[in-house]
């Protein structure tokens, strides 16, 4: 799903039940465990539990997400190559 992203970037977390993301340019996939959005800063993976898409403006590249958030990861890589165990490294 491609969004237009505003200039900036920016995150808000309100007591690890709900997360705002701004500047979001696609929304790559997502489930109730794992969201993963490409934003104007690189790929940012968010992983948790029960997680909902709450509130979704493509025009500026707005997203809410609701649930239990775990984890949040910038990525240094594109989609699929997220987690590179120690072997991926060495002879990816």
């Amino acid at each position: 799903m491609e969004m237009v992203a505003n200039a900036g970037h920016e995150l808000a977390l309100k007591g690890r039940k709900y997360l705002a993301v701004s500047g979001v340019v696609k929304v790559d996939r997502f489930d109730d465990e794992e969201f993963l959005v490409e934003t104007g800063e690189g790929y940012l993976l968010i992983r948790g539990e029960g997680l909902t898409l709450r509130h979704l403006d493509v025009e500026v590249g707005d997203i809410a997400i609701e649930g239990r958030i775990d984890e949040m990861l910038y990525l240094e890589e594109g989609p699929g190559r997220e987690r590179r165990g120690l072997f991926g490294k060495l002879f990816g």
